[in-house]
């Protein structure tokens, strides 16, 4: 099951991360997660500041998600955010979703999803995925 779960919550992670680009051009980093009852939810970062970094929405993501992982309410976790990487071929910035997953029975994954904008339409590229870093679950 967790390896089902690890990709609901990337393709849900995508998808509303897509949404997002599409109707603003950007989105700040959100959650997502998969509960102990089988929902999956979005977790949003309040802070005082309108316009925070994305490393700091980040850093308030992570405590929170951490807080329910050791509660047991959540069975997986992520971080979506937007980042910058350079194509190895062009030497060029692209725009990516980074998506940082985490689960209480599985190996933690980091994906990458590239795209880029057509006339405000986002047009995905495939996805990259390695090892990951926990967010919530310390086994």
């Amino acid at each position: 099951m967790s390896r089902q779960d690890m990709d609901l919550v990337l393709s849900d992670g995508i998808n509303t991360a897509v949404h997002f680009i599409e109707k603003s051009g950007e989105f700040f980093p959100f959650g997502v997660v998969k509960t102990n009852k089988g929902e999956i939810r979005h977790i949003q970062a309040m802070l005082e500041d309108p316009r925070p970094t994305s490393d700091s929405v980040c850093e308030v993501l992570k405590v929170s998600l951490r807080e329910g992982g050791i509660a047991g309410d959540y069975n997986t976790v992520a971080i979506v955010s937007h980042v910058e990487l350079t194509d190895k071929e062009t030497g060029h910035m692209v725009d990516a979703i980074s998506i940082s997953i985490d689960d209480k029975s599985s190996s933690p994954i980091l994906c990458y999803v590239p795209y880029e904008l057509n006339h405000g339409v986002p047009i995905i590229g495939d996805i990259k995925a390695g090892a990951g870093s926990r967010i919530a679950f310390m086994n």
